[in-house]
């Protein structure tokens, strides 16, 4: 199916986000740094991203130009709340065109890559 790359420096999150799209054929790299996903997004082909905003090494929307310039769609995960994202967002002065607030469960994750990977829109 995709080949998926998960960005999020929580090793629980990685791991059960990993095993989900796994069992549903997903071929599934996870990095939990921002350095370790701008090697991965250079030297790997990627489908679909998934994208934790706040990282142990910076800004996770700091990757969006490169993911842009690549043509990899994306969507941003969180545990913050929609308001506190949206914020941090507009602060960035960044477009996110699509996100995902922690906690999701396995129907609401497997919907939002299904869209990304079935519509082949950059996002």
């Amino acid at each position: 199916m995709a080949n998926i790359l998960i960005i999020d420096d929580d090793p629980n999150s990685l791991t059960i986000n990993k095993d989900i799209l796994e069992h549903f054929h997903h071929q599934v790299q996870v990095v939990s740094t921002l350095g370790e996903a701008n090697t991965s997004i250079i030297e790997t082909k990627i489908d679909l991203v998934m994208l934790d905003v706040l990282l142990p090494d910076g800004n996770g929307l700091s990757l969006i130009p490169s993911l842009d310039h690549y043509t990899i769609p994306y969507f941003v995960t969180s545990a913050l709340s929609q308001k506190d994202l949206l914020r941090y967002i507009e602060q960035q002065s960044v477009i996110v065109k699509d996100y995902l607030l922690k906690p999701f469960t396995v129907t609401t994750l497997i919907q939002k890559v299904s869209e990304h990977i079935d519509s082949k829109v950059p996002i």
